[in-house]
């Protein structure tokens, strides 16, 4: 009878790849046995352990169901090629392969599942759910007076009343927010990895379905959006990013990364013109009037123009040669989004323009003084 400890020497040298012709064909007709499967489970799950230390927190029936696959695997090769020397270097190469793309596979697919699964264990199983099984955009009121338009296909899970002393909602799928100011009672949107916090402001959520990456856009006021620390398994936690309007974040849930960058489509932000008639100057003659930019232009630097655009917009506008401040813009631009904007005034004075950021950056040789 074959004791366990000539049937470890055989495993050990396995493992190594050392194993004579003899001795592998010993050893798998050990293995074919049975007798020594506890043996080699024990030896498996301390190889597994060692080589996912950062991963500890795998659960026991999905070691357990690993291990079975392994040595299920590697019987089943050995069974399938000829149990010659001719071909010994081949099993030892299959064998191997097939192990290292079982571990790699069940592993993989139980932390993808298990990430996605993270995020609805940490919503209040007491929350309301409201579902959008429509085609058109669903609003639902929340306690506090804001609001959600939850898109098709998406959820949202709130309490019947804002009892603590923050606002928090859960969301799956993609929603606007519009929400009411409470400095005292911050507001919460989780989704997914990420957690965007705001006093009072209005933006977008969207999620990919595929990937499970998240973009948050801010439409006005201020938001900090930042990862959820119990749901993410990186050792150093992306920086919080604050926003402000026309900028959003993009999130890979992959990388764990927040990356920070203007909406697609900016809009202004200051309001229109207010008549001074309108207002009572005697009791307020301190009264700021915003006026928005009539982006109409005769012969005006383009300093002037940049700065136009920085207050309509919030968007710092930087330029790499400050010689493009010298150039002169003549022409109506005032019914053109942002970005044609610029590339006519860029076009008209031979520069050039790139969001970097959250900013925009002239570049150029500009003009003579």
């Amino acid at each position: 009878m074959i004791d366990d400890n000539r049937f470890f020497y055989l495993l050990t040298k396995y493992k190594a790849g050392t194993c004579s012709g003899d001795e592998y064909n010993e050893f798998f007709s050990l293995l074919l046995t049975d007798n020594f499967d506890e043996v080699v489970k024990d030896q498996i799950a301390r190889d597994f352990l060692n080589e996912n230390s950062s991963h500890a927190d795998l659960p026991p029936h999905i070691s357990q169901e690993i291990i079975r696959n392994i040595l299920s695997a590697d019987k089943k090769v050995h069974q399938l090629v000829p149990l010659t020397r001719r071909y010994n270097k081949i099993v030892q190469w299959f064998a191997a392969a097939c192990i290292l793309a079982l571990v790699s596979s069940a592993y993989l697919i139980y932390f993808n599942t298990n990430k996605e699964n993270r995020f609805t264990s940490i919503i209040p199983v007491k929350d309301i759910v409201k579902e959008n099984n429509g085609k058109e955009p669903l609003r639902v009121n929340l306690p506090d007076a804001s609001y959600v338009l939850l898109q098709p296909g998406s959820k949202i899970h709130y309490p019947d009343r804002f009892d603590s002393e923050q606002r928090e909602v859960y969301l799956e799928g993609d929603a606007h927010f519009d929400v009411s100011h409470n400095p005292s009672k911050p507001f919460f949107v989780y989704c997914n990895d990420i957690i965007t916090k705001v006093l009072g402001t209005s933006f977008d959520v969207h999620t990919n379905e595929k990937n499970g990456d998240v973009e948050v856009a801010v439409k006005s006021g201020r938001v900090q959006v930042y990862e959820n620390e119990s749901l993410t398994k990186s050792v150093q936690n992306a920086k919080p990013v604050i926003l402000t309007a026309n900028q959003r974040v993009l999130y890979s849930k992959d990388a764990e990364k927040i990356t920070s960058t203007l909406v697609e489509k900016p809009v202004m932000i200051i309001n229109k013109p207010i008549a001074i008639d309108s207002l009572n100057m005697e009791k307020n003659p301190l009264v700021s009037i915003p006026v928005t930019p009539s982006f109409v232009y005769d012969q005006a630097s383009l300093a002037v123009v940049f700065d136009d655009i920085q207050k309509a917009y919030g968007i710092d506008v930087v330029v790499e040669n400050t010689n493009l401040n010298n150039c002169q813009f003549t022409g109506d631009v005032s019914r053109k989004d942002l970005f044609v904007l610029l590339k006519i005034i860029c076009l008209s004075t031979n520069a050039g323009y790139e969001v970097v950021g959250t900013k925009i950056l002239i570049k150029g040789k500009g003009c003579n003084p």
